[in-house]
């Protein structure tokens, strides 16, 4: 259950991984009918298409299904997925409908034995389990709701979930309280309707058995492309370049990326020091996002300095990679870190922000960091 599987992000690369790993071992160990693999989604591209920018983005194969008739993929579409795109007020509430809607569709579509949530789908777990009498499981990349986004909203803490004018006036702060607590409720009853849950990190896992502490679960870290940047570490021919790469999103912060750029050439840092943000575009969000980031670096004049580069080719990010001296990451509460762990691979310096997947994860505590940990932009 993946609505958007052709976005290119992390959470599709463990989508297509867990693919390409059950269908494999389908097949080593296949002594009974033929395995059917429907992916229950709402995109409009083809198979064909979507395998082939798989393999262009992240590098994986997915074996032709016509040759190999012990297993079959299918693209199952549906027309409500449109329904959990995130709108500007009343997110959540809006999405949670949305969810009901589309358990309601695959159960009046489509028959599985089997459904796993690789997208975090939770509302629909009641729905699918009860009436549609299936097995569930899910691989969680974040929890839908935490008691740190309600305690973001409770201390003022500017963030995605704490801001505009429900943070500005205190009645409004508190019905937002109630608001996500009702919420809360709700995910944690979700949740008895689940087998088991893997999690992406410890950040995500102790957040988990916090809201379902009876459920089975463990950690599962998603695919890193080590081997396949490894490569770009013997290149002692390094520019100054700092290179990021996360997807066009508000929680990304590259925003902020730019402004800690700005701050090391107004210090005479280096005079040839250059800035590349890699990073995938998804839908007219992601490109507003993209758009204002680069009125932002034009208005600033760095035009020259920092350099956007969207949907870049798997070989392109990598000779990116090669080429730079420092990789940067600025997403606070980044569930894990794919890209941190693949900027390391390649040999670049790494900076990420000091919470969750970087710090108990990939770069760790201060006794014994593999790179470098931050809480905040540079002030001075």
């Amino acid at each position: 259950m993946h609505p958007f599987c052709n976005d290119c992000g992390g959470g599709e690369k463990v989508l297509w991984m867990m693919i390409k790993g059950i269908s494999q071992e389908y097949q080593a160990s296949h002594s009974g009918p033929k395995l059917k693999i429907n992916i229950l989604c709402g995109v409009k591209d083809e198979s064909k298409y979507i395998l082939k920018n798989l393999e262009d983005r992240f590098d994986i194969k997915i074996l032709n299904t016509d040759k190999n008739p012990i297993y079959e993929i299918e693209l199952i579409r549906l027309k409500t997925a449109h329904l959990l795109k995130p709108k500007p007020i009343f997110t959540m509430f809006i999405q949670i409908i949305g969810q009901i809607v589309f358990a309601i569709e695959i159960l009046t579509t489509v028959h599985s034995d089997i459904i796993i949530d690789t997208t975090g789908l939770p509302f629909t777990y009641f729905i699918l389990r009860s009436l549609g009498q299936v097995r569930l499981s899910a691989y969680t990349h974040y929890p839908f709701i935490s008691s740190d986004m309600i305690s973001d909203i409770k201390n003022g803490v500017q963030g995605v979930h704490s801001r505009g004018i429900f943070s500005k006036f205190p009645f409004l702060r508190y019905f937002k309280i109630f608001y996500y607590f009702v919420i809360l409720v709700f995910y944690r009853f979700n949740g008895l309707f689940l087998e088991f849950v893997f999690c992406n990190s410890t950040w995500t896992y102790s957040h988990i058995k916090q809201i379902w502490p009876n459920l089975k679960s463990t950690i599962l870290y998603p695919p890193c492309s080590i081997s396949l940047y490894e490569t770009n570490q013997g290149n002692h021919n390094r520019k100054n370049i700092i290179v990021s790469f996360a997807q066009f999103r508000p929680e990304k912060n590259h925003k902020m990326q730019v402004e800690i750029f700005k701050k090391l050439l107004m210090r005479n840092f280096c005079r040839d020091l250059k800035l590349c943000i890699i990073g995938s575009i998804r839908d007219k969000a992601d490109r507003k996002i993209y758009e204002e980031l680069e009125n932002y670096i034009h208005e600033n004049r760095l035009d020259d300095y920092v350099e956007l580069c969207p949907n870049l080719p798997f070989n392109e990010v990598k000779k990116k990679f090669e080429a730079a001296k420092i990789g940067l990451h600025t997403m606070r509460d980044e569930h894990f870190g794919i890209s941190v762990i693949e900027m390391m691979a390649a040999g670049l310096i790494t900076v990420a922000h000091k919470s969750a997947g970087p710090l108990n994860d990939i770069i760790g505590p201060a006794s014994s960091p593999v790179g470098i940990l931050a809480e905040s932009k540079i002030n001075k």
